[in-house]
């Protein structure tokens, strides 16, 4: 398995540090970016708590970006 992950990896154009969990920790990072319920996604990773699953979710901060756009005319007025 580590060979064929390093093998995409090279063709992905990263040369190194191809670990296996790198491409879960990036299946689950994905699916959070998608908006994928997290208890969906802590059966699919086999996860025994949604606790384990919530660091994924730690880097999707796009819903966010709104809100701090009530900001933007705060000089103008």
């Amino acid at each position: 398995m580590l060979a064929i992950c390093k093998a995409v990896a090279l063709k992905a154009g990263i040369k190194n540090n191809a670990y296996l969990h790198k491409f879960r920790h990036t299946y689950a990072t994905q699916l959070i970016h998608r908006g994928v319920p997290i208890q969906n996604i802590k059966e699919l990773l086999g996860h025994w708590s949604v606790i384990e699953t919530e660091r994924y979710a730690h880097n999707n901060s796009n819903h966010l970006h709104q809100d701090v756009a009530q900001l933007d005319n705060l000089l103008s007025q």
